[in-house]
């Protein structure tokens, strides 16, 4: 080993935490460069759909002879859909993320408020750190316990009413409530949920898609204590709240 590199280098980090620089000091933990190109090739995608989709309006009036009525929409995976969780603790910041989301929505388009979800689920022993040895910790008895408890779910209680209702082209913000089921225990979530609805196009046929398609983008925090997550080491390594990140494409259902 060449202590006259390694030396300055562990100096450095030193210095960097002393003060308060952790983000040097946890950038020295070596990622999997195929977790790492997985998730440059997600973004790629998520964000070359929003392009394809262009820009929805947040006002105007729903298209000339459109109907506004029922639709159900079922979520996409195949890296058209992510859900992520991001941990910030004083010694290391840790993102997880999974592309294996399932679920349908039944959207009612003149009365928001009235929509429906069912079966949502996030296949929570898919979620890749970009280390291994951290990825198996996960799914230890300690934390998700997947092989007991293999899905997260999540079952939509409320949205919020929207004026005027959605339609092709639009885009709107409404708050919804929810509870989160981890490891059998169940909690009330509350977050604000972004969604735009886009009208099939040549470009979104591009990726397969066959219809119309709801974009959905929501955050939400999650006290990992609530779900009974191994408390020994949470504050230090491990955030005592991490945030939820939902990233997802839902296309109409046939």
């Amino acid at each position: 080993m060449n202590w006259k590199i390694v030396l300055p280098v562990l100096a450095l980090s030193h210095a960097a935490v002393g003060a308060g620089g952790f983000f040097f000091a946890r950038s020295l933990l070596v990622k999997d460069p195929a977790w790492v190109e997985q998730n440059r090739a997600v973004d790629a995608k998520l964000n070359a759909i929003d392009a394809a989709s262009g820009a929805p309006a947040t006002g105007g009036v729903p298209p000339a002879g459109f109907v506004q009525g029922k639709r159900t929409f079922q979520i996409q995976s195949h890296g058209m859909s992510r859900v992520s969780f991001t941990s910030d603790a004083p010694l290391e910041q840790i993102v997880g993320t999974t592309t294996s989301v399932s679920g349908d929505l039944t959207l009612d388009a003149a009365a928001v408020e009235k929509s429906t979800a069912t079966g949502v689920r996030v296949a929570v022993g898919t979620l890749k750190t970009g280390i291994d040895k951290r990825d198996e910790h996960l799914q230890g008895e300690g934390w998700f316990h997947t092989e007991k408890y293999p899905d997260a779910e999540f079952a939509l209680e409320s949205v919020g009413a929207v004026a005027g209702g959605l339609w092709p082209g639009r885009t709107v913000e409404t708050p919804i409530t929810g509870s989160l089921t981890i490891k059998g225990q169940a909690k009330a979530v509350k977050a604000v949920a972004t969604v735009s609805w886009v009208p099939h196009s040549p470009d979104l046929a591009k990726f397969g898609i066959k219809g119309d398609i709801l974009r959905v983008k929501t955050r939400f925090d999650v006290t990992l204590a609530d779900f009974g997550m191994s408390a020994e080491v949470i504050g230090q390594k491990v955030a005592e709240v991490v945030s939820v990140d939902l990233n997802l494409t839902l296309v109409a259902a046939e």
